[in-house]
């Protein structure tokens, strides 16, 4: 239960535990033998990177350091320096792979006949408990608003039907039609809800933020969700336009103009910070909205009709909404052989062919 009032412990042995930040652990590294000793480090999140030199340690001495903890750590403990970087070929006297926690203290000892052991000294906190809390906190406010809405509606009918019990109904009221779909806005809402959690930082939990360049984070899921909004949209407003005798020529000028609008305010935003114009970032977020949004509505807009006869047959009627729009699929095909073209037969000098890593040659 006190973790839940104190995050941490102020203080751990001769550990000063408010030094530390988020994601960051004590390695306490402890030396029995008579020889130096040198320990190099890498994380998880590092995919094919040699490991670092991290710390020396002198005969039957200890010493600590702060390491991050947001991935998983592995450590090797050489006899000898072998430089800033260890690489494959470089023989250990061990090798460690550990899973640390936040606020942690770990204790990594080297013996004399040049083994190692790995012990956690203190244990780490839960970095999910703020974040139950704040589901509680929030699931709590949730009952209490919808029980208070409907003690509140239940009271109000009981006073219009009165002790007879019969609600009168008026029956030249009409009901208003509904023109928007609630699933897409309640979507569309979560995904700009997490676009700010995900921009302020996510919380500092590391699978919330964007993948370094491999893997799938939440924070990787916000730009694709807003592209698949879009996309689902745009079927809905144009047949609509259509419906009301809109011109072709007018929608797709109203297409072209609002792509227009798309990509300039983020070019703007890119250069809010008084970025000079050499160093001015073309591409973001917005622009590629605006591309996508204009490739694909004005396909959608060329090749849709709204005249057209459903198929009897019950296989030709399944497939009927991708028949439909057949050639937006050829083209949305075609675009996707010619990069995969690009990737994987264009020889470009310094990176082999069908590269998907990060920067420079493998």
């Amino acid at each position: 239960m006190a973790s839940w009032i104190e995050y941490t412990s102020p203080s751990w042995r001769e550990l000063n535990m408010q030094k530390l930040s988020v994601d960051q652990a004590y390695l306490r590294a402890i030396s029995t033998t008579n020889e130096d000793s040198w320990v190099y480090s890498l994380s998880e999140e590092c995919y094919k990177c040699p490991y670092s030199k991290l710390l020396s340690i002198s005969p039957h001495k200890r010493i600590h350091t702060k390491i991050g903890v947001a991935r998983s750590v592995f450590f090797k403990v050489f006899d000898q320096d072998v430089g800033d970087y260890a690489f494959e070929n470089q023989t250990a006297i061990c090798e460690i792979a550990t899973n640390l926690g936040e606020f942690g203290v770990y204790n990594l000892t080297v013996t004399d006949n040049k083994t190692c052991t790995f012990t956690t000294d203190k244990e780490p906190v839960d970095i999910y408990l703020p974040m139950l809390l704040v589901a509680i906190i929030f699931a709590s406010i949730t009952i209490i608003l919808q029980a208070t809405r409907y003690l509140y509606k239940r009271c109000s009918r009981l006073a219009e039907t009165g002790d007879s019990g019969d609600e009168l109904v008026d029956m030249n009221k009409k009901v208003p039609v509904k023109k928007r779909m609630k699933s897409i806005d309640t979507f569309r809402g979560i995904i700009i809800v997490l676009m700010i959690f995900v921009n302020n930082g996510g919380g500092e939990y590391w699978w919330i933020d964007h993948a370094p360049w491999n893997g799938l984070h939440v924070a990787d899921l916000v730009f694709p969700s807003f592209i698949w909004i879009m996309g689902v949209c745009i079927p809905l407003s144009i047949k609509s336009q259509l419906g009301r005798n809109i011109s072709k020529k007018s929608i797709l000028l109203n297409i072209l103009w609002r792509s227009v609008k798309l990509f300039l305010i983020g070019l703007f935003l890119n250069s809010i910070n008084g970025a000079k114009f050499e160093d001015l970032r073309i591409m973001g977020i917005l622009q590629r909205l605006g591309i996508a949004y204009f490739l694909v509505a004005s396909l959608y807009t060329i090749f849709v009709t709204n005249e057209y006869i459903l198929p009897q047959g019950r296989v030709k009627r399944a497939l009927f909404d991708i028949i439909y729009i057949k050639y937006v699929w050829i083209f949305g095909i075609a675009i996707t052989a010619v990069n995969m073209a690009i990737i994987y037969a264009l020889d470009v000098p310094g990176c082999p062919r069908g590269y998907l890593g990060p920067g420079g040659t493998p």
